[in-house]
């Protein structure tokens, strides 16, 4: 039978064990094996007191200015807890100059209740959410609240931003937090920190003297959970205290955080990459391909979401780690089956690189392989739940997310045409890298394909390829789409861009893909119409903008339409072709060189 109360007092308050309101202006020793639930405020008025036991408080906690709150002496206890256990928000305020916690455990009656730091506090033992989770320093068969992992804990109140610090260098010193995954959307048991960018105020910071992996376990009101998993490979020799807070949004209308300007690392004309609006890289050996060459484009990157910062007291360059980051709320520009990526920009604390290009830091400073899929230290591919970035040196830095396409095939054009009562579809590679072949997939509104042939691809090769198929099953009158869906011998896919055509006879309209494709300057149209019309041409770039809307006169039979792109910005635009009631899309990358 659990002890409610075993006390040594020097300066006796009136109390029993259960209190409503709790107001110490002695000397209090609570011992191992003893609690206090404290259904009002807990206050220490210039007292001093050694816990050893639990302390359960509903409402505030208040250290007077003047008051020490420590741990008493006996080491065998794995209580030493104070445990918020109230229903609404509750507070911690007051000076905590000559005060710590132990073991601090959230473990709130609502799951959205909150516990408010009015000022900065430190935690010597463990950070527990749940009084059922074990910890390094808290043994949870002396317990008496069980709650279920309900609450949080916010490092700010109003506008002020405070440090909430773990100095137990164990990486199980922060326990029961909500389980870090890609959407999982927990509204409960972690960090919130104030998410307000470019202030080095504020945060979750833990000591790291190990190399292994901590988890940061933090997110904001505006974006929820958004947590962090640092593996560790070196530190710095006794370790140092590492501090990380997640920031909502950016400072740029289209929502990124940063961009990437068009780059292509390592790239010959034999092997050059997709060449994207972003960072590109061809890789001679991919270890998680066996060892097979890879292209990797980054191009995408996320809005409505934010970025994270991390900072340490001790010399940042000497920590080499792998990152594992675990977004929610979120908008993904790309496509769903996108490598995703954790990109970093190096900066101080406080520094907002929402309107910087980060390309200069997406390598690994430790080695520029790991910009593929390694996991953690060991070395082989990434197989964990999260978006992996990494190995990466220095912990003064920032951390987003990016996405885009590693496939081991390059394609130089995709495109169809008619030919009499036949639509051939034509396409060339300049890379391939066990590639297995290509189905062939059709659809007539854009959004549904079947599969009609297959076509056999050359294995591994380094020069242009052509390939062709035939569709002589295709109705005239009908605007057909096409698309390749590559695959290799492993089993990996990769879809191409969507082409189209029709077999025009009598009254009728097709257009052609835009080329070149990239394209500097200027790239062409060639569109086939039964009847002399005009025609619109919009071009919208990356975020919905329409940048140019020229009409164009054409005649009966063949057009080829030259469009001026010399102003354009380099990016990705869509082509917006209106003719005889029905819009066509076509998609255009501009260079800048």
């Amino acid at each position: 039978m659990k002890k409610l109360i075993q006390l040594s007092i020097a300066l006796i308050p009136t109390f029993v064990a259960a209190q409503f309101e709790f107001n110490n202006q002695g000397d209090i020793y609570l011992q191992k094996g003893a609690m206090i639930h404290v259904q009002g405020e807990f206050t220490n008025d210039r007292g001093i007191v050694l816990n050893d036991g639990i302390i359960e408080v509903d409402g505030d906690f208040n250290n007077k200015a003047g008051s020490a709150f420590a741990i008493g002496n006996d080491n065998s206890s794995k209580e030493r807890a104070v445990k918020f256990t109230g229903n609404g928000t509750q507070a911690i305020k007051g000076d905590m100059t000559n005060a710590s916690f132990y073991n601090l455990v959230i473990d709130k009656a609502s799951a959205t209740g909150a516990v408010e730091m009015q000022t900065n506090i430190n935690v010597d033992g463990s950070l527990v959410f749940g009084s059922n989770t074990t910890a390094a320093t808290y043994a949870t068969a002396n317990t008496y609240s069980n709650n279920n992992q309900k609450g949080l804990i916010q490092t700010y109140s109003g506008a002020n931003e405070f440090v909430l610090s773990v100095r137990n260098g164990n990486n199980d010193a922060v326990a029961g937090y909500a389980t870090m995954n890609i959407n999982g959307a927990p509204t409960t048991a972690y960090i919130i920190t104030k998410g307000t960018r470019g202030t080095n105020a504020g945060g979750f910071e833990r000591n790291v003297n190990s190399a292994t992996a901590y988890d940061f376990p933090i997110g904001t009101e505006e974006n929820r959970y958004n947590a962090v998993r640092m593996n560790f490979s070196q530190i710095p020799a006794n370790g140092g205290m590492v501090k990380g807070k997640f920031n909502d949004g950016t400072d740029n209308a289209s929502g990124y955080a940063g961009f990437m300007t068009q780059e292509c690392k390592n790239c010959t004309a034999e092997n050059t990459a997709a060449n994207n609006n972003g960072y590109n890289r061809y890789f001679a050996a991919n270890p998680c391909k066996n060892n097979q060459a890879q292209s990797i484009s980054l191009e995408n990157t996320v809005t409505d979401h934010g970025y994270w910062s991390f900072s340490a007291d001790a010399n940042s360059n000497a920590y080499e780690y792998m990152v594992e980051t675990f977004p929610n709320s979120f908008t993904h520009e790309g496509a769903g089956n996108d490598i995703m990526r954790t990109v970093k920009y190096d900066a101080a604390f406080g520094y907002n690189p929402s309107n910087e290009s980060w390309n200069q830091f997406v390598e690994s400073v430790a080695n520029v392989n790991d910009l593929l899929e390694y996991s953690r230290n060991t070395g082989t591919c990434y197989n964990g739940t999260g978006i992996p970035g990494g190995k990466y040196t220095g912990i003064t830095t920032h951390f987003a997310m990016r996405s885009g396409k590693a496939q081991p095939v390059e394609i130089v054009f995709i495109k169809a045409e008619p030919k009499q009562n036949n639509i051939e579809v034509s396409w060339a590679t300049a890379l391939e890298i066990n590639n297995h072949g290509f189905e062939v997939k059709r659809s007539t509104d854009g959004v549904n394909f079947t599969t009609i042939g297959w076509v056999e691809g050359n294995g591994n090769s380094i020069t242009e390829k052509n390939y062709l198929f035939v569709d002589n099953t295709a109705d005239a009158n009908t605007v057909y789409f096409y698309q390749l869906n590559q695959l290799d011998f492993d089993g990996a896919s990769a879809k191409t861009n969507i082409v189209s055509a029709e077999i025009v006879k009598g009254i009728s309209f097709s257009i052609s893909e835009l080329m070149p494709n990239p394209a500097y300057n200027a790239s062409q149209l060639v569109i086939t119409s039964g009847i002399a019309q005009d025609i619109s041409v919009r071009m919208i770039d990356m975020i919905g903008q329409v940048v140019s809307n020229v009409v164009y006169p054409i005649h009966t039979g063949v057009n080829a339409i030259s469009l001026d792109i010399s102003l354009f910005a380099s990016g990705s635009y869509h082509a917006v072709v209106t003719a005889d009631g029905k819009s066509i899309s076509k998609k255009l990358i501009v260079t800048n060189e």
